[in-house]
């Protein structure tokens, strides 16, 4: 498969791409838990209501 470059030149890449190596799938599920940290999914009941809500979405009662 040719894909265009800078200026009008062509370089072959190969299709279907390799597949990725252990050391990059390591690297890529380690990124990603560090990216998703728990509190964008820990829910608590509202203190008013009860309702469920995410923990980023409520305030303390101080």
């Amino acid at each position: 498969m040719l894909r265009k470059q800078y200026k009008g030149t062509l370089k072959r890449t190969a299709f279907p791409p390799r597949p990725l190596s252990q050391k990059e799938v390591h690297r890529i599920i380690t990124r990603y838990c560090v990216t998703v940290k728990p509190s964008q999914f820990i829910e608590k009941g509202c203190a008013v209501c009860g309702r469920l809500n995410p923990l980023k979405h409520l305030s303390p009662l101080t």
